[in-house]
């Protein structure tokens, strides 16, 4: 066999990530929907907390910033709703959502016709608590925003986050944008079992 011939070797091949996933209707307690912080995998400065709950109409997430409120700052959400592990690019299951304490859009980019809608902005819901010293994000995601997303046929998603601050590196959850262009690599997405009880 030719070397050329081999197939390259990615992480996905030695290891994925999963995890449960909660159902909810509002995530309190906190720490009952907080997802795990592997920042320190990455060497990354962990300044956020995140929870994630679902439920028929949707998905709920906190983020809690350990800091003030700084212009720049985002939460970008990477949800799969199908977790297909075996596609190499962006699926029209795929989607990108890039949230500010203002509001929310989706800015998925498809690279084939394998693609849906990009959802209406009024189907996702933001509020914003700010303290003296840290502030939350509340973020609410209709199923009609989630294409492909049926409760009843399917129970897991893919997913990750990453939380952006102007001028400083952002933290991420299971792959690091150092190494992979997140939007593109959804094999690489965790897998989030959803549980219900």
């Amino acid at each position: 066999m030719i070397l050329e011939e081999v197939k390259p070797l990615v992480p996905i091949h030695f290891f994925r990530f999963s995890a449960d996933l909660n159902y909810g209707k509002v995530l309190f307690p906190f720490k009952t929907y907080l997802l795990s912080d592997p920042s320190k995998w990455f060497g990354e400065e962990s300044f956020g907390q995140v929870a994630l709950a679902w439920n028929p109409e949707g998905i709920l997430a906190e983020v809690l910033f350990d800091k003030e409120f700084a212009e720049g700052d985002s939460v970008e959400l990477f949800i799969d709703t199908r977790d297909l592990k075996n596609a190499g690019f962006p699926h029209q299951f795929c989607h990108h959502f890039f949230i500010t304490p203002e509001g929310g859009s989706e800015i998925t980019q498809f690279r084939t016709e394998d693609r849906h809608p990009l959802c209406d902005p009024k189907g996702i819901d933001v509020k914003t608590d700010f303290g003296k010293s840290n502030y939350r994000v509340h973020i609410f995601i209709s199923s009609q925003c989630l294409h492909g997303y049926d409760t009843t046929l399917f129970d897991r998603i893919g997913f990750t986050y990453r939380l952006n601050r102007l001028r400083r590196e952002p933290q991420h959850f299971v792959v690091s944008s150092r190494f992979y262009g997140i939007p593109q690599h959804p094999s690489l997405w965790a897998t989030l079992k959803m549980r219900k009880g």
